[in-house]
């Protein structure tokens, strides 16, 4: 699991990808959020790609997965695609 630079990882997954970040203070947690906010909404839209974040504050683990933008977009219109980037987190990790 990465604790390094969770925002790194997350800029560096690409459509399809997903990858658990941990981190090792509450305040890294909840200013991650933050920061991934923000890519999403410049950088991530720059390169049309949208990391989604599953979140467990009792773990302080993060898992990303990274869509397209335009499957994001989609999501957020059509309720048939909503939440399937959820596919590609581990059962085991969700039911934890």
């Amino acid at each position: 699991m990465e604790t390094v630079n969770p925002l790194e990882t997350a800029r560096n997954l690409k459509p399809g990808e997903s990858k658990l970040v941990g981190f090792n203070d509450y305040k890294k947690f909840r200013s991650f959020t933050v920061q991934l906010s923000e890519y999403n909404s410049v950088q991530g839209r720059q390169r049309n790609i949208f990391v989604h974040a599953a979140s467990k504050k009792r773990l302080l683990q993060t898992y990303l997965v990274a869509t397209t933008a335009d499957e994001h977009d989609e999501e957020l219109v059509n309720s048939n695609v909503k939440g399937e980037w959820r596919k590609l987190i581990p059962e085991t990790w969700l039911n934890q």
